[in-house]
């Protein structure tokens, strides 16, 4: 028979109300002295299962969980012990501070001035001073600081009421709109949050978190990041699931404390405290606001002066790289308000980047080296000769450098889709339709280099119309060439040809003479290459050219001619 493990303290044959106390007598140290909270739970938790009516252990049990925001539990805990002891002064008052945690001021309030009724002398006061603090904490929350927030925010308090939920069951809202409700797994939609309400409720929590904890919100930050953390949660560790429930719980922990010291003084009543005066408080806002502005203003002087410097260089992949970042993670959070000449800017930005595409469009040197006209036209066109083949290296036995990975990852593709993912979900909030033609160009270039042809022309199209919304010739140019530029690579000239005549009546509008010969001779080489195609395709001898055709075609119908 196999013996169960037991501890050395429980080899002994205590009585339970011994092993009772023990247990009650540890939890009460780890709680007091060691503040090791979640053991003294378990013991507390141990010595209630032994005798569940220990007025004590529940007493304690409730302390400690309401140390770890456990308040819910703890509640229930406090009113087992008061159910056992009516009339003891620590648990009643327990009572009362736990209803106060949960935030419930006003049952809190009704309980402290009740309860107080049980006792007499010094054991009053406690329960005076707490309800005085509660009636103070009302009055922080619906006093005048309410009314003027009220009034300063209305128009969220109406734009919040028509955003809430429709609670009826799913048939009925589906039925009102006329749509069908028999979809066994319906599709979920992910609201789309645009960037600057993102970076709002980003600023929010970070006034919330400081307004309440100053300096020690940073760690509350830092605590927030560790839950998303790759480099700490790799799923390749069995203790990542536990670290995630350590760092998750801890960080939810601390949540409900700050929720706590909210729900005792709102923001809007710290925000008073700290700026007493409205008028003063006005004229500093505004003083904010145009010290802002202000510092906006010459970051985009900085910025237009920088593109105008790249785009003199001639670099284009860092300029490209440059704006996207300038415009994906910059002036897009900036309103009318802080930037009142945003659509200028964002013209004059992208405008100069189409003419930096337009740039590059020249008819290099080394372009008549190559021999034949396709190579010629390849080049030109900026596209690549020959497909990159990669080269295999024979495995060695031994040799760690010749092994290949049979799931190695394509780190180009992950980047590539990175991007485009990052490119259409701007397509979501852009304003302008400039935007959308730099933006459908982006794309479609990024397919063109991945040889998605049919992606690409698709994406292409869309920029044209969107050229054609804003009257914008240098995108219609710059979004029709891709559009060769994809049949071109795909070895299509008949396709291509009909393309280069649109590019050319595009370039015709612009007016450039070098575009026009760039385009001319494009068109120049398709031609050939499509003659030389035709020539390749014609037979050596037709039946019409030979003699003996031309012959008989000018017989009667009656003439025989000869076979051979």
């Amino acid at each position: 028979m196999v013996e169960k493990n037991l501890q050395p303290w429980e080899r002994i044959g205590w009585s339970e109300d011994t092993i009772n106390s023990i247990y009650r007598e540890w939890g009460c140290y780890y709680f007091m002295r060691s503040t090791n909270l979640e053991i003294a739970i378990h013991y507390l938790q141990k010595a209630l299962d032994l005798k569940e009516n220990d007025a004590k252990s529940s007493y304690y049990l409730s302390l400690v969980q309401k140390y770890v925001a456990l308040c819910e539990s703890a509640y229930q805990e406090a009113i087992r012990a008061l159910r056992l002891v009516d009339l003891n002064f620590p648990i009643n008052i327990n009572v009362c501070n736990i209803l106060y945690d949960m935030n419930q001021l006003e049952h809190a309030g009704v309980e402290y001035k009740y309860k107080s009724r049980k006792f007499v002398g010094q054991k009053v006061e406690p329960f005076e001073e707490k309800f005085n603090i509660v009636t103070h904490n009302l009055m922080d929350s619906i006093g005048d600081a309410l009314a003027y927030f009220i009034r300063d925010y209305k128009k969220y308090f109406y734009k919040k009421h028509l955003e809430n939920p429709d609670e009826r069951p799913l048939w009925k809202i589906l039925r009102e709109k006329e749509e069908c409700d028999i979809l066994s797994i319906l599709e979920v939609i992910e609201p789309l949050i645009h960037p600057r309400e993102r970076a709002r409720l980003d600023e929010g929590y970070n006034v919330f978190c400081t307004t309440y904890l100053n300096r020690s919100a940073i760690d509350v930050k830092f605590l927030k990041g560790l839950t998303t953390n790759k480099t700490l949660l790799l799923p390749q560790f069995k203790s990542t699931e536990i670290l995630k429930d350590i760092v998750e719980s801890k960080y939810h922990t601390v949540i409900k404390f700050l929720r706590m010291l909210q729900a005792r003084s709102p923001l809007y009543n710290e925000k008073k405290k700290g700026c007493p005066n409205r008028a003063m408080c006005k004229k500093a806002k505004e003083d904010s606001i145009f010290r802002k502005r202000n510092m906006t203003r010459r970051v985009c002087i900085i910025v237009l002066k920088k593109i105008k410097e790249l785009r003199e260089r001639g670099n284009i992949h860092e300029l490209t790289n440059y704006v996207e970042e300038i415009m994906g993670d910059y002036i897009v959070l900036k309103t009318h308000k802080m930037l009142p000449w945003k659509f200028e800017f964002i013209n004059e930005v992208h405008n100069i980047l189409a003419l930096a595409y337009m740039d590059s469009l020249i008819i290099a040197h080394f372009v008549s080296s190559f021999s034949t006209e396709e190579e010629q036209l390849f080049v030109m066109m900026h596209l690549p000769l020959y497909e990159e083949v990669a080269v295999v290296e024979k495995f060695v036995f031994g040799d760690k450098s010749t092994w290949v990975e049979p799931d190695a990852i394509d780190y180009a593709y992950i980047k590539y889709k990175k991007i485009t993912k990052r490119l259409e979900m701007r397509l979501n909030f852009v304003e302008y339709p400039i935007e959308k033609c730099y933006l459908f160009h982006e794309i479609g270039r990024h397919h063109l280099m991945q040889n998605k042809f049919e992606e690409c022309i698709a994406v292409a199209r869309k920029a044209v119309e969107e050229s054609n919304q804003c009257n914008n010739n240098v995108w219609k140019f710059l979004a029709t060439l891709m559009i060769c530029k994809s049949h071109i690579a795909q070895h299509k000239m008949e396709v291509a040809k009909d393309g280069i005549e649109n590019l050319l009546k595009v370039a015709d509008l612009l007016g450039d003479q070098n575009i026009l010969r760039f385009v001319k001779v494009a068109d120049l080489l398709v031609s050939l290459i499509l003659k030389k195609k035709r020539i390749s395709q014609r037979p050596e001898k037709s039946r019409y050219q030979s003699e003996y055709s031309t012959w008989s075609a000018n017989q009667s119908d009656d003439a025989q001619g000869p076979i051979f």
